[in-house]
Formats: structure tokens, sequence, C-alpha cells
């Protein structure tokens, strides 16, 4: 239909392109090409600091254009060599409503696109069975969406105004459902613009319902990014996890992150092949060198979403990470990348692309997965509700639903402030939203039971023979008497 033509032509073309790189153009190519960009980008910050009439100065501008012109020859080569690297500059009509059904909602209930225009906001829902569009009053959409988020960011706002964030969160749901009837289940939530979490909408007033008390959410940029064919790097596979928590900082602005470290070692008991970096380990560099050999990294940091360089930044014991230091230069062996710091999500937002984030960019080098967060909660929620995704993915539980087991185990478990969706409501899943699958752990409880068994056999054996021994001598006597 031609409302899903414009919904994904105006969103996600840069990272279909980046992506359609990365999984067509030969590796040494890629190679090449990002240690071009890589050279380019720092000689562009060095020019920003020199003084314009210096011999430096005529230098770096000398070296740019050589650099840029050598960038260009090479895209002009994988043109010629690998026509599917322009694929996605072709018309994107071959995404049709039989697609999505076809591929996306095998085994999801619904897919809900939103596109915000000039004047009025658009709904666009597929289900397995029918196609709703809806036009949204845009001066309604975007003051009830600014105050939703205004409390659901702030606890002791929500804490004293949590009635009027009920109104608030229901009016929002009822915005953009109307009279659909949403059936519940999993569902891939497609938003133009910023994130806000879908989870913790009011679907009932009486009594409190949540959105994530129904539906199991990921997000996605377009439908077309989950049509993509994520096919990791099995050469460069060391492991099922990977764990980073630098926990103390040289920047003295960034506040200890205790208990973090502690957090990664309970989740150990989830995986085969792990590995962890806390403290003095955490660093930048060694992040970059590992992280992409692992099936599943998680993130343990400081983040922001605009640094002083204008760039979303994560915080490492030693440096800081920009979001422009993610150059594709190893093919990854992930799937998921679980981001657990502050504002993960968030980024600049480009019209008809969306936001430019830590995950987007993860996405761009091939990693189909990643929990990201939207704003800075209650570390140990923060820890509890991570380490309760886990063990429900180590279940073989698809990561939708994975996160909301989790969530909603958390709500059950917490105190009544702690079930505030302030606490549970600020990760995110964007990008593909099925299962894991994880080597088969050591069953050590098994193991331990059938050998405190066996020891037990093997004690009572030894005692029985004992016994018997002790009667025969007793009968050997009796009857030299």
């Amino acid at each position: 239909m031609g409302a899903f033509y414009f919904f994904e032509k105006s969103r996600a073309v840069l990272l279909n392109d980046q992506l359609n790189e990365q999984s067509k153009v030969a590796y040494q190519e890629i190679l090449i090409e990002a240690q071009l960009n890589k050279k380019i980008s720092l000689l562009k910050k060095e020019s920003d600091a020199a003084t314009v009439a210096s011999d430096r100065y005529t230098q770096i501008q000398n070296d740019l254009i050589v650099n840029e012109q050598e960038l260009d020859r090479l895209r002009q080569t994988i043109k010629k060599n690998n026509p599917l690297y322009y694929q996605s500059f072709f018309d994107t009509s071959f995404i049709t409503a039989q697609d999505v059904r076809k591929n996306l909602l095998s085994d999801h209930q619904s897919l809900l696109e939103l596109f915000e225009g000039d004047s009025a906001v658009y709904l666009l829902l597929f289900t397995s069975a029918h196609t709703y569009f809806n036009k949204i009053n845009k001066d309604d959409f975007d003051n009830t969406v600014a105050t939703y988020i205004s409390y659901i960011m702030n606890q002791s706002l929500l804490n004293s105004k949590f009635d009027d964030y009920i109104k608030t969160a229901n009016h929002l749901y009822q915005l953009i459902v109307q009279n659909i009837n949403l059936p519940p289940g999993r569902i891939i939530i497609s938003p133009d613009g910023k994130y806000f979490p879908f989870e913790a909408l009011i679907v009932s007033k009486q009594p409190v319902t949540y959105f994530a008390e129904n539906f199991a959410v990921s997000y996605t940029y377009s439908a077309r990014y989950l049509l993509n064919n994520f096919q990791g790097n099995s050469k460069a596979n060391g492991g099922t996890f990977f764990g980073v928590a630098p926990v103390r900082y040289t920047d003295d602005r960034l506040a200890t992150l205790s208990g973090s470290d502690q957090s990664l070692q309970r989740m150990q008991t989830y995986f085969r092949n792990a590995t962890y970096f806390v403290g003095a380990r955490a660093t930048k560099e060694n992040f970059l060198k590992e992280y992409y050999r692992y099936k599943i990294v998680q993130l343990y940091t400081h983040a922001t979403d605009s640094s002083s360089s204008g760039d979303p930044a994560i915080y490492f014991a030693d440096s800081t990470l920009f979001l422009s230091d993610l150059f594709y230069e190893n093919k990854p062996a992930s799937s998921l990348i679980v981001l657990s710091a502050c504002e993960t999500a968030e980024g600049k937002l480009y019209n008809g692309e969306g936001v430019f984030s830590f995950n987007r960019q993860f996405a761009a080098l091939g990693i189909p997965s990643c929990v990201s967060t939207l704003w800075q909660a209650d570390n140990q929620s923060t820890y509890r509700i991570t380490e309760l995704f886990y063990k429900y993915l180590a279940k073989g539980l698809p990561l939708d639903v994975a996160l909301q087991s989790a969530k909603k185990e958390f709500r059950q478990s917490s105190n009544l402030e702690h079930k505030l969706p302030y606490y549970w409501a600020a990760p995110i899943l964007v990008g593909q939203s099925g299962t894991i699958e994880l080597p088969s752990r050591f069953p050590w409880r098994w193991a331990i039971a059938l050998g405190v068994l066996l020891l037990i056999g093997i004690g009572g054996w030894k005692a029985s023979k004992k016994r018997s021994q002790k009667n025969k001598t007793v009968g050997n006597l009796s009857l030299q008497s």
C-alpha cells in the first residue's frame, strides 16, 4: 500500500546502506574503507583545531583531498564489483504488506509504525488479518508525549503525581490505538523521532494495567531493517558472553557504579565461556579489541546522548568512546549488545533518518539486537532487571519476551515505590527479537546431586560390606565355641 511505501522510504536509508556495504562487499575493501573513514575523521578534527594560516593547516587540507579522492575511487570500485551494494538505492516497494505478514508476523502478533508529518501524526498497524491506517492530532500527540516523558523520567514527580501520570499514559494509549482491537502478544514498534517506552502506557485505569503486561515489545528502525540477513563472523567467535564494568573512572565527575562487577559475577551461571573485564581492565582499548568476538556483550557504565564534541559517548575506566569512534574494522560475531547505561538509546535526531545513537551504530556494524536505556534509573534496579533478563534468555525465550518477563517479575517482587515505571521501563529492545542459541551449560546442580547420591551409595555399600564381614566373623566364632 502507498502509506507503507512512504513510511519505509522515509527512514533507515543510511543504516541500510551501511548494512548492505558490510554484508555484500569484500571484507578487505570494507576494512580499507573503514581505515580511510577513520583517517578522514581524524584529519577533520585536527583541521578544526589548527590555525587557518599555518603550514600545518594547508598540509591537513591536502591530506584530506588525497584521502577523500582515494575513498571515492574505492567506492566506485565497490560499485562496479559488488552491485548488490547499491540495492538500497533502489525503490523500496519490494517490501509489501505480504512480506511483513510472511516474514515478520509469522511469530509476532502486530507491527505498528508511526510517521510524524508537519500537521499530523499517522499510524500504520499490521496484524495477521487486518491493516489499519489512522490519523492522530499532532498537537495533542506531541503535548501528551512530552508530558508522559516528563513524568516517567522523574521519580519524584511520578511518585507525587501518579494519578496524573495514569491519565496521561492512558490518554496517549487511546490516541495511538484509538478504536483498534490490538491483539495481545509480541508487537514490533517502528517509531518516528525520539523513543518513548510503550511498555509503560496505561491500557486500563481500573485496575491499572501497563502495556507491558499484555505485550512483549521490540522497536525497530524500519520493517526493512528486520528483513536484513544478519550473519555473524564465526571466525571471530571468542565465546558466549563478554561483560564490562569499569566500576570507577579516572574522570572524577563520574560516580562509582558500586555493585556492577558483582552483578556480572551473578550472571556467569547462565553462560559458558564467559569473559569479564572489570575495574582497571575495563578500558576503551580492551573493549574495542574484544567485544566483536562474543555472541552477547554486556556493558555496565555511564553514557551520555551528547558529549562536549556533540557525539553520544560511553565512558570506560580510562577514557571515552565516542559514537564516531565505532568504525567497522572487525566483522562482529555478536548477536546482542546490552548497554546498561543511561541515555544509550538517545542521540541526535535527523529528519527522515531517526535517532543516531549507539544502538543504531552497533546495528550498522552488523549486530542485529541491542538493549539500551532511555534514562538514568536506579542502579540496583538496573542490575536486577538485567540479571532477570539473562535468566529468561538462558531459558530459551525470545529477546522481547525475556525482557517483558524480567520487567514483570521485577514489578511483582518489588516494594510499592519500585513498582513505578521509572525503575523498570527505561531498558528497551531495539532490533531483531528472536531467540539466541546458547551453548548448553554444564548441569552443575545435577552433577553435584548425582555425586552426593553416588557417595551415599558407596558409603552404604561399604557399611553393608563391613556388617556382612562382621556377621561372618561372629558366626565363625560361634561355630568354634
